[in-house]
């Protein structure tokens, strides 16, 4: 059990308001804030995103913009560094 911090009256721990002054237990900002998670890509999104550059890309915007920010950005840096690199073979093997 917890306490409030207004009244002090014994409440529940998961209690966001003071059932007895009604009073909020948490700020309200971060009640409202999406929990981010921070788990890293796994090696076969990694190696997709290398392979096929554009998948990377896509899956890191949708990953980033969904809160998983580190695999987002995994995902995204290396379908843009594979897509980089596919362009500067393409453009130098079109030369010769």
């Amino acid at each position: 059990m917890a306490f409030c911090r207004k009244c002090g009256k014994e409440i529940d721990d998961e209690a966001v308001i003071c059932p007895h002054c009604g009073v909020p237990q948490q700020d309200l900002q971060q009640a409202a804030k999406p929990a981010e998670d921070n788990r890293k890509a796994t090696g076969i999104e990694i190696a997709g995103s290398i392979l096929i550059p554009i998948i990377g890309i896509i899956l890191g915007i949708a990953y980033y913009a969904s809160g998983k920010k580190k695999a987002g950005s995994t995902l995204l840096a290396a379908g843009l560094i594979a897509s980089t690199v596919f362009g500067l073979i393409i453009s130098i093997s079109a030369s010769l």
